[in-house]
C-alpha cells in the first residue's frame, strides 16, 4: 500500500535507516491521512465523540449520588474553613494584644534596668569619694 492511501492510518513515518547525523533524523514527521478515513475510525473507536449518549439510568443515578455526596463534603469543608478563619482572626487579635503587652513590659524593664545601673554607678562613685575623703583627712605618718 502507498503511504498516503486512506485505508492505512499511519500517524508517523518510520525512520529510513539508523543515522547519527541529526539533520537526517525526521522524528515526528506526520504522514498524510485522508480526512474521511480519520473521522470514520475515530467514530468507531471513540463512541463518545459521535454524540450518542451511552449512559443508562443506573449510571445517572450513581452520578447524582456522587454529585450529592461531593456537594455535602464541599459544604462541610466550607463551614470548617469559615470556623478556622474565625479562630485564626481571634488568635491574631490575641497575638497583637500580647505583642503590645510585651512591648510595654520591655519598655518598663529597660527603664528599671537603667535606673538600677545608674544607682550602682552613683553608689560606686560615692564609695570612691568616701575613700578619697578618708585618705585626705588622715594625717600623713
Amino acid at each position: 500500500m502507498a503511504p498516503g492511501s486512506p485505508l492505512k492510518l499511519t500517524l508517523f513515518r518510520k525512520k529510513k535507516e539508523a543515522s547519527t547525523n541529526a539533520s537526517d533524523l525526521n522524528y515526528g514527521e506526520a504522514a498524510p491521512v485522508s480526512p474521511s478515513a480519520a473521522s470514520d475510525s475515530t467514530k468507531k473507536r471513540w463512541g463518545f465523540f459521535s454524540g450518542k449518549s451511552r449512559r443508562n439510568s443506573a449510571d445517572l443515578h450513581g452520578s447524582e449520588e456522587i454529585i450529592r455526596h461531593m456537594q455535602q463534603e464541599l459544604d462541610f469543608l466550607r463551614a470548617q474553613t469559615q470556623k478556622q478563619e474565625l479562630d485564626l482572626r481571634g488568635l491574631n487579635q490575641e497575638l497583637h494584644t500580647r505583642d503590645a503587652e510585651n512591648n510595654d513590659l520591655q519598655a518598663q524593664w529597660n527603664l528599671h534596668n537603667f535606673k538600677y545601673q545608674l544607682l550602682v554607678d552613683m553608689w560606686a562613685m560615692r564609695v570612691l569619694d568616701n575613700e578619697e575623703l578618708v585618705q585626705h583627712t588622715q594625717p600623713a605618718p
